[in-house]
């Protein structure tokens, strides 16, 4: 069965796409066969333009640094330090640890260094006790340490949470901290601290340092370019006296980079309720052109908070305990006010936050990763992107979040980086966790029992937040064809496309790009195509339908007339001599025809979807009295000797009988003129051989 082909785009949509699609997740775990108990802990992850990722932090008892099949292993011989640095594929490159008694950590890292013009260092923050810490400059090749700061000491406790690409570090302190010649005092509990490193220089010398706090317990948690942000209990001095509410309250600020000190009134906010709220990290969301400066803070709140910093209320409600948030805000510098760019919550009946964040120039997203508490006090992680400029508008990566095997399993995302078009999370778990729930199959990372595991895991941004995709196709088939369906447009990096019959989600039928497929019905028949996983989110189906229909390929025989059986309207024919190879036969083009002559005829039919359909030949064989009438002529009729044959069609041999029946004369070939001038005066019966049977004329021979 043949038809006319139409190549049909049947359906245009717009994806909305997810903020990104998942590249690889690895994990670092401990060895329970050598150590029963042991710790792994992030504290900081930061990403290098040539896809490299590092992750800083602390562990215990032995611990595989290496994600394949390979085992790098390290033994603790207290809490060590370590940080190793992954390929842009998640393998392995190094990995350097402490290896000192006593308990040690690698609390921040940063890409500032103080080696003049070098992109092949990194700077290290180690935190030696409860009590003091040192930086380092790295060789990001091997991990080797370049040169050292001395070592500052508190005669309290020292926290160190963050250190900027400028080499400003921030954290908390109690007692006096010594800074060489910045030494800090704490005013009560604990106070928050921020100092400046010298760049450009042989050996680690402390610019400036600052606390800020009141009697009770403060904290600086982040600081991005001029931004910083903690929280604080009590009075805290930030460009005046900021009194919080209930519990802790969050704070955020624009620090003037030579001092330090906040750098005005202004651009210096708290955020808090009756319950305990936290600033846990900022960016400086800046976006070049605007004349504006933009910033973002993420962290936790408890029952109701105010994130309108200004004159007007916009209350956010905690769903239980601690709620996760974003928030995003526009400095005017014309107006010296802040103008609020979207405030989102993330909330369970139970505690959740969001930890970090992260930006580039190139998008107008801010990327976010954060946990959901749970009644077994478990957690699940949340990562995701909003829009920096517009209020409420979220992305979450994939649909859902990453959940341990029971309920009672923890996941604690730490970190995220935005780099190159990849985004970056760190963090740690305690159970099997799959890390890319949208896939066919599970992307799980498993842990060794015994402790805390980490991971390490890559996505790609997705540059379009819409993308127009199309089925292409035949739209129209025969019953018993075949057509091939075919994603066009852009895809827009989703993981894999599924193909059902029925309704999205009902009876699959295959996977891919493309799918073959042959109805065996009459009709439109749907076909839907899901688009799951990476940029377009899960759950998206396009539907569209292919006609089918069938053509009747019958013909009816009444007496010497063929008729076609007709289905359906707009049908076109055409009657085909199978004699001459199915040579079309000129003016036929009717639903019956009546042949002048025997032979073999067949009928091509045509719906109007294209679809064509020829039936069998049909023998036609026609009476003496039939051929009779047809076009034949014997001139001149009687002859005294000599007739020619006038036909319609070919002749092959002509023969002549006497009245009792007997052959005079056979002619094997046509000729011009017969000669019978040799036979007596008498009536004759000539006998004409045709390719469509036999004709029979009566003919006179005179003297």
């Amino acid at each position: 069965m043949n038809k006319i082909i139409f190549i049909c785009c049947f359906v245009i949509v717009s994806f909305i796409g997810n903020a990104q699609t998942y590249q690889w997740a690895k994990g670092i775990s401990g060895i329970n066969s050598m150590n029963p108990s042991f710790e792994v802990n992030v504290n900081d992850m930061i990403a290098s333009t040539d896809g490299n990722s590092y992750i800083a932090g602390k562990f215990t008892g032995t611990v595989d640094f290496d994600p394949s099949n390979s085992a790098v292993n390290r033994t603790a011989l207290g809490t060590d330090g370590f940080i190793a640095r992954y390929k842009s594929d998640g393998s392995l490159d190094w990995v350097k640890t402490t290896n000192l008694t006593g308990d040690e950590e690698y609390a921040a890292l940063s890409f500032f260094n103080n080696q003049t013009n070098s992109i092949y260092y990194m700077t290290s923050v180690l935190k030696i006790g409860n009590n003091a810490f040192k930086i380092e400059t790295l060789n990001r090749i091997d991990g080797s340490v370049i040169n050292s700061s001395s070592v500052f000491t508190s005669t309290g406790t020292i926290e160190i949470k963050e250190m900027n690409k400028s080499g400003y570090m921030v954290g908390g302190f109690t007692g006096t901290l010594v800074l060489g010649n910045n030494n800090l005092v704490s005013n009560g509990l604990s106070d928050g601290f921020c100092l400046r490193l010298n760049a450009n220089t042989t050996s680690y010398d402390i610019n400036v340092a600052k606390s800020y706090g009141g009697t009770g317990n403060d904290i600086v948690n982040c600081i991005y370019d001029k931004y910083m942000g903690g929280t604080f209990t009590g009075t805290i001095d930030i460009a005046g006296n900021r009194t919080s509410a209930g519990g802790k309250d969050g704070f955020f600020f624009k620090f003037n980079t030579s001092t330090l000190f906040p750098e005005s009134a202004l651009t210096s906010k708290t955020i808090g309720g009756t319950g305990d709220d936290e600033v846990l990290s900022i960016i400086d969301s800046f976006i070049q052109g605007s004349g504006n400066n933009n910033v973002a803070i993420g962290g936790y709140f408890t029952g109701t908070v105010d994130f309108n910093v200004m004159a007007a209320t916009t209350n956010l409600v905690s769903t239980g305990g601690k709620d996760g948030f974003t928030a995003a805000y526009e400095f005017n510098v014309d107006n010296n006010t802040y103008i609020g760019n979207g405030y989102n919550k993330f909330g369970t009946a139970y505690d959740d936050e969001i930890s970090s964040l992260s930006i580039t120039d190139a998008t107008s997203k801010i990327y976010f990763c954060g946990k959901y508490g749970n009644a077994s006090g478990g957690s699940e992680a949340i990562i995701g992107s909003r829009d920096r400029t517009s209020p409420g508008a979220i992305n979450t990566s994939y649909s859902g979040t990453f959940k341990p095997t029971s309920t009672s399993g923890k996941i604690n995302p730490k970190s995220v980086q935005f780099l190159g078009g990849n985004i970056f999370y760190a963090g740690d778990f305690t159970e099997e966790t799959d890390f890319n729930i949208t896939a066919a199959t599970t992307n799980n990372l498993s842990v060794n029992t015994g402790g805390t595991n980490a991971f390490l895991q890559r996505t790609t941004f997705c540059n379009q937040s819409g993308v127009n995709t199309s089925i292409l196709g035949d739209g129209f088939l025969c019953l018993g064809e075949s057509t091939t369906l075919k994603i066009g447009g852009v895809i827009n990096g989703n993981l894999r496309w599924d193909w059902f019959t029925g309704g999205c989600s009902n009876t699959y039928i295959g996977s891919g790009t493309e799918i073959t497929v042959t109805p065996n019905t009459v009709g439109p028949i749907g076909y839907f195509v899901a688009a799951e996983g990476g940029c377009v989110p899960k759950g998206n189906c396009v539907s569209t339908f292919v006609q089918v229909s069938t053509v009747s390929n019958t013909i009816t025989v009444n007496g010497n007339t063929l008729t076609a059986v007709a289905n359906g309207n707009n049908i076109s024919y055409q009657w085909l001599n199978c004699n001459s190879g199915n040579a079309v036969i000129q003016g036929a083009t009717n639903q019956s025809y009546t042949p002048s002559l025997a032979g073999s005829y067949a009928v091509q039919i045509t719906n109007s979807s294209g679809c064509r359909v020829t039936s069998d030949c049909q023998q036609m064989t026609l009476n003496i009295d039939d051929l009779n009438r047809a076009d034949f002529t014997i001139l001149p009729n009687p002859t005294s000797g000599y007739f020619s044959i006038s036909a319609n069609t070919a002749i092959s041999t002509v023969l002549i009988f006497n009245i009792v029946g007997q052959k005079t004369i056979e002619f094997n070939e046509p000729q011009e003129t017969y000669d019978i001038s040799a036979l007596s005066a008498g009536n004759y019966i000539v006998k004409i051989q045709t390719n469509s049977g036999v004709i029979t004329k009566k003919l006179v021979k005179e003297f």
